[in-house]
């Protein structure tokens, strides 16, 4: 088996951005330690007088940079330096070891697409339920997409010194990940109409979730961070973040069938969980709920996804439960009409923004969105004593 493994030997005509030699490691964790205190009182507060925001630096490994430890390494600490100057009340403050959304897809055998303008793809291995009968168990590191997620985790800890945090890669939920080996139209039939035909392979992807998420995790030692991947992490918490898109798309029958045991499973090895999907997924706020250990759930307001949650139904939804939503959201004032319907004194909410990369500009942002949601909250809480 050919692997792509030379993307990484050389940066071709791409150019770097940070220096890791250059990095200023003991101011970032100065500022880190300051933040992860923050994040870690707010998760564990009994009662919610504030809405903290978020202001997050521009870092686009999403695409063909993904092919390239060294470049990857350079743009996410580019972006963690420019961090260092933009106003945020929590930081995000871990490496990622990010080489597309495919990694579980290609451990079973599915094939990767290279490409010259985007992250690598897999195609789908299966187009019917009934070739799943002879299915085994693959062999994790015979995979490429697994190689390349543990020699980044080797390449990030032996440049940094170990003086940064890891997360673990992507990791695309049990359902998102069968929906990428097995037709989708067949696995989203089959979850729905007869979820025990493909019971043995979601357990199979399972049990290898579990197997590699726990050899990034040893590869990783004392650099692991938790949960993980596009949520806000620390070492002092637990946890997997796993990546639930399909759950904006499924209804709730087939998420109950197809989605809630695997990652209950996932939850309880790792001790607790966090998901993210893109889209509004209303259809599933009852059921995400069932998930045992959920602590946080990663999803988009206006602005920021074509299919925005309805803020007062999220808001509703997930108050009174203890877990931290974090909401993303556009930068213009236009789309915080949201925000009068989110926010409340029972719902453990984060507002989450991306910044353009200008200081002044995430300045600017920062305090008047900050403003904003001190008014609402500060309002809602005086009604409450009236």
């Amino acid at each position: 088996m050919k692997f792509h493994n030379e993307r990484f030997s050389s940066l071709g005509a791409i150019l770097p951005h940070m220096d890791p030699r250059h990095f200023p490691y003991d101011r970032f964790q100065c500022l880190k330690e300051d933040k992860d205190r923050r994040l870690i009182e707010f998760i564990n507060a009994k009662t919610v007088t504030d809405v903290p925001v978020v202001v997050r630096a521009p870092c686009n490994v999403w695409g063909k940079v993904s092919q390239y430890r060294e470049q990857s390494l350079d743009m996410q600490l580019d972006s963690m330096a420019l961090s260092l100057n933009i106003p945020s009340d929590f930081l995000f403050s871990y490496l990622e070891p990010w080489h597309g959304v495919g990694v579980f897809a290609n451990i079973f055998g599915c094939p990767v697409n290279w490409n010259d303008y985007d992250a690598p793809q897999t195609h789908y291995r299966f187009h019917s339920v009934d070739e799943l009968g002879d299915l085994k168990r693959p062999h994790i590191m015979d995979c490429e997409l697994a190689q390349m997620v543990i020699e980044t985790i080797r390449y990030f800890r032996r440049v940094t010194g170990d003086a940064i945090d890891i997360a673990l890669t992507d990791t695309q939920s049990p359902n998102d990940s069968t929906s990428l080996i097995l037709d989708t139209c067949e696995f989203f039939t089959a979850g729905l109409s007869e979820p025990e035909r493909i019971a043995p392979l979601m357990d199979m992807v399972t049990d290898v979730m579990i197997d590699f998420s726990d050899m990034q995790l040893e590869a990783m030692g004392a650099t692991a961070t938790h949960p993980g991947h596009i949520m806000l992490s620390s070492r002092g918490l637990s946890g997997i973040s796993i990546s639930d898109d399909n759950m904006a798309v499924i209804s709730a029958p087939c998420y109950r069938n197809s989605a809630l045991p695997y990652n209950n499973r996932l939850s309880e090895h790792f001790g607790g969980i966090a998901v993210h999907t893109c889209g509004n997924f209303i259809q599933n706020y009852a059921v995400a709920k069932q998930i045992k250990g959920l602590a946080a759930i990663d999803c988009a307001l206006s602005g920021v996804d074509p299919q925005p949650n309805i803020p007062a139904k999220l808001g509703a939804a997930f108050a009174n439960t203890g877990i931290v939503i974090k909401a993303r959201i556009g930068t213009e004032e236009e789309n915080w009409r949201d925000l009068e319907d989110i926010i409340r004194p029972d719902l453990k909410l984060i507002i989450q923004v991306e910044s353009d990369g200008n200081v002044a500009n995430a300045t600017r942002l920062y305090e008047a969105l900050k403003t904003r949601c001190r008014e609402i909250m500060a309002r809602k809480l005086a009604e409450m004593t009236m």
